[in-house]
């Protein structure tokens, strides 16, 4: 029996307890106008007069006090938060500035090419490269046109001299013949002048 009673004890306080907390909390998250409202709702009237207790006049100071803190304080929170919104935009904005230079100092880069130690647009680059590229053709065409018409020259240079060194070779080939039979005819006339 002692446990239930301490136990219906222990709610009822519990409960009464709550109550009260939200009656206040109730009084102080409502507006100013609202309690002053009430405030007038509440006093009595004397002679005209509205009368109104110490203890309301009391708490409604209080509760303006309390709310102008707390406005002060949301205030001074949001003041913060827009100084730092401000110096995280500035941030951001030097950020971006900074990527803006980047992007264009990328882009020139992408533009332009190093030829040779000097930096070219590529509309330059490309047409310089081209025309090396014509030249190199070019020389190329002449030196192959060099090329075959030396080739020629020395075919037909190798061809006579092949021919020339055959006339050569048939000269000699007579020239020894005529040589021999001149000796013979020298010997035989020496060999008749001999015997005579």
């Amino acid at each position: 029996m002692r446990k239930v009673l301490f136990f219906f004890l222990l709610i009822t306080t519990t409960f009464i307890t709550y109550a009260q907390e939200e009656i206040e909390l109730n009084t102080q998250n409502q507006s100013i106008e609202y309690q002053f409202h009430q405030l007038m709702e509440d006093a009595n009237n004397y002679k005209g007069y509205e009368v109104i207790s110490r203890q309301s006049i009391l708490e409604l100071k209080d509760n303006i006090l309390d709310s102008v803190q707390d406005l002060k304080t949301k205030i001074a929170k949001s003041h913060d938060s827009i100084q730092n919104q401000q110096t995280e935009i500035a941030s951001l904005n030097q950020s971006i500035e900074s990527l803006k230079t980047n992007l264009a100092s990328a882009e020139k880069e992408k533009r332009t090419y190093k030829f040779f130690g000097l930096e070219l647009n590529t509309v330059t680059y490309t047409r310089t490269l081209w025309f090396i590229i014509l030249i190199f053709a070019l020389l190329f065409g002449y030196f192959l046109y060099k090329y075959r018409s030396s080739n020629e020259v020395t075919k037909e240079a190798q061809k006579n001299l092949k021919e020339t060194e055959a006339e050569f070779e048939e000269y000699r080939k007579t020239s020894l013949e005529n040589q021999q039979k001149l000796g013979r005819m020298l010997q035989d006339e020496r060999n008749k002048n001999a015997k005579s």
